[in-house]
C-alpha cells in the first residue's frame, strides 16, 4: 500500500529533489528512522546517505581543523589463548628463594 503526500518546497530545492526523485522514499524513511534513533543523515560524496551520532560528528569536525588529530581504534589484536598450567612435582618457586634469601642472611 503506498500513499501520496504533496509538500511545498522553495524552487531551488524542488529543482535538486527531481534529480533525485526515484530516491526520495528511501531517504525520507531513513532519515526519519535516523530521527527518532538521535542520529542525523549525512550525504557521501556519491549521494549515498548516512547516519552520525553526536560522537562521529564531533569526531569528524575535530580531524577536519587539521588542528587535532583523533586516534583510530585500536585493531583488536587476535585473542589470548589460555594455556593450562603444567603441574610440576618438587618445592614451590617462592618457597625456594625464600630459603636461599634465608641463608645470605
Amino acid at each position: 500500500m503506498t500513499m501520496e503526500i504533496t509538500i511545498t518546497v522553495p524552487n531551488a530545492l524542488g529543482r535538486q529533489l527531481q534529480h533525485f526523485r526515484g530516491h526520495l522514499p528511501e531517504w525520507l524513511e531513513r532519515g526519519l528512522r535516523a530521527l527518532l534513533a538521535g542520529r542525523t543523515m549525512e550525504t557521501d560524496m556519491d549521494g549515498t546517505m548516512f547516519g552520525r551520532t553526536e560522537k562521529e560528528r564531533v569526531l569528524a569536525a575535530l580531524r577536519s581543523t587539521g588542528i587535532v588529530t583523533v586516534p583510530k581504534p585500536a585493531a583488536r589484536s587476535q585473542l589470548r589463548v589460555r594455556h593450562t598450567p603444567i603441574k610440576a612435582g618438587g618445592q614451590l618457586a617462592s618457597e625456594m628463594i625464600i630459603k636461599e634469601r634465608g641463608r645470605k642472611l
